[in-house]
């Protein structure tokens, strides 16, 4: 997969493809839906898959305050983006000339004068342009003009059990990860949600307790609710199971909001290392404990919890990291 740093670096060799446009935070599934019509509609005519994403979102110029916690990092979307077939991605840097440009203007610049695409394949909910009032009506009427055709798909629906279907969308997924419901969150990414961080010192408590912890910092994606989780971590290539702590240290009456992995069958010296975890399920609330005794009591049992996942198929344990 080719990765361009703007529009203006498409290739002319490579103009006359299926087009999509959007931020595809965490490359969800209605992401994939687009991405997979956009490969049929390519191979009709002999053209590349093309992705053009504004980096970094338009929020965080426009209303800093309001900018949605990113559910994956770039670099994990290009991996992605990659795996799902897509050909060229350009990363259009987000300036507020941009962001000025009308519905009109944006499609003229930075679609039509560089990329001349003979698709464009969007979701309903696709909104273009200057306070987004470019919708797929009027993109249907720009290309009509314009020399490509629009293909405009509907939402994909999950099932989430006894809480219902619901459209997949970023923000459906981000309510899900807040309230812990990570497989839930999952059922719509198509895979556990991700994130990365680098392992730093911590309290020792862990180690004192006789449970050597990560304790991991330098996170830039959404950290699902406060709890313990089952899932996995990845650490320099290799996959282990892993019982992930997301709260506060109730127990020792420590303020700050932590996230702690204990990597099952691994005790080794990893500070400094970059982590990858995964979330696989939810095991239990964070809760205060009489005693550290007793803390690590549990602990252990989450651990064991962890294991018989493992065991029963419940946690993948691949050999090659999934980005």
């Amino acid at each position: 997969m080719e990765v361009l740093e703007s529009s203006e670096q498409f290739p002319a060799s490579s103009k006359g493809g299926a087009l999509c446009i959007g931020n595809f935070d965490g490359l969800h599934l209605g992401h994939r839906k687009l991405l997979a019509e956009a490969a049929e509609l390519a191979a009709s005519v002999a053209g590349p898959v093309i992705v053009l994403t504004l980096h970094p979102h338009p929020l965080r110029i426009l209303s800093p305050d309001k900018m949605p916690e990113p559910i994956c990092s770039l670099d994990d979307k290009l991996v992605w983006l990659d795996r799902a077939g897509v050909d060229i991605v350009v990363v259009e840097p987000t300036t507020s000339q941009i962001l000025q440009l009308t519905a009109q203007q944006f499609v003229d610049q930075l679609v039509v004068k560089y990329v001349q695409p003979r698709w464009m394949v969007e979701g309903q909910s696709f909104r273009f342009g200057r306070h987004r009032t470019g919708d797929v009506h009027l993109l249907d009427r720009l290309g009509r003009d314009r020399g490509f055709q629009t293909r405009i798909l509907p939402p994909v629906q999950a099932d989430l059990g006894s809480d219902g279907r619901f459209t997949v969308s970023s923000s459906l997924i981000r309510e899900l990860l807040r309230a812990g419901l990570v497989t839930q969150a999952a059922q719509c990414l198509g895979r556990p949600h991700t994130i990365t961080g680098t392992v730093s010192r911590g309290a020792g408590r862990g180690r004192t307790l006789g449970l050597p912890t990560a304790n991991v910092d330098r996170i830039d994606q959404l950290t699902p609710a406060e709890g313990v989780y089952a899932g996995r971590a990845w650490l320099e290539h290799k996959c282990y199971p892993a019982a992930i702590s997301v709260g506060t240290a109730l127990t020792f009456d420590h303020g700050e909001r932590l996230v702690e992995a204990i990597l099952l069958d691994f005790d080794s010296d990893i500070y400094g290392c970059d982590i990858r975890l995964d979330f696989y399920q939810h095991l239990r609330r964070q809760r205060r404990f009489p005693s550290p005794d007793q803390l690590a009591d549990q602990i252990r049992a989450d651990c064991q919890t962890v294991r018989q996942l493992s065991a029963d198929g419940l946690i993948a344990l691949p050999t090659e990291p999934p980005a």
